[in-house]
């Protein structure tokens, strides 16, 4: 029997969730609730969380929100060790493959999505860096790194067919010749199918092209 004044469990249990529950909701409304589930997603690890995005992304364009659907930056896991940065916008503008419905509450262009803060324009969790060396940078490092470029953020090695991509561009920022054999000696030279240039060759056009660069940009 209940005496005057005792507050009951059952009284105690409903006041607690109470609280929880109003936690629950101004934690949600105040970062937004694409981004609260994404934090809870991302309690497992780094796993994919491409369906939860999704379903973020349509419930964003669904309620009208411009903001977090064109502005609202998630990270957005598409397999394990692809992880890339963007809006709902992005991904939709971006990378069409991944199922988020485009919506008409944006008026800006995307800029594309962003990986450990290098452009990743196709949202696709691969930066383009690799293809943003300049002539400068290239002189910085070595031959056997040429065509397995090391992204020193994400330790990513890509690819000879990824590397070979932007190896036009490199040509014309260090402003190589057509002849020499060069320019198909850098995807092919360890296959050593360039008959007159080896390492030492290369090399050394490298060497002429940073003294010269030093003579005439002091």
């Amino acid at each position: 029997m209940e005496k005057d004044g005792e507050v009951t469990i059952a009284t105690i249990v409903a006041i607690a969730l109470a609280v929880v529950l109003l936690v629950f909701l101004v934690y949600g409304f105040s970062v937004g609730w694409g981004n609260f589930w994404d934090k809870i997603t991302d309690f497992g690890g780094n796993n994919v969380n491409l369906d939860t995005i999704r379903q973020a992304c349509s419930m964003a364009c669904m309620l009208g929100g411009g903001s977090d659907f064109c502005v609202q930056e998630r990270s957005l896991t598409i397999q394990k060790g692809k992880t890339t940065l963007g809006s709902c916008f992005d991904f939709s503008e971006k990378n069409p493959s991944l199922g988020i419905e485009e919506c008409d509450t944006c008026s800006m262009a995307s800029g594309g999505c962003t990986v450990g803060g290098a452009l990743d324009e196709n949202c696709d969790g691969v930066s383009d860096k690799v293809d943003e060396v300049t002539g400068e940078d290239l002189l910085s490092i070595s031959m056997e790194e040429l065509l397995y470029f090391e992204d020193s953020e994400d330790s990513e090695i890509y690819s000879e067919e990824e590397c070979v991509s932007g190896l036009e561009q490199r040509k014309i920022a260090l402003e190589i010749p057509d002849k020499l054999c060069y320019w198909e000696a850098m995807s092919e030279v360890y296959d050593e199918k360039c008959e007159n240039l080896n390492n030492e060759d290369i090399s050394k056009i490298f060497e002429n092209k940073k003294e010269y660069r030093e003579l005439n940009n002091p």
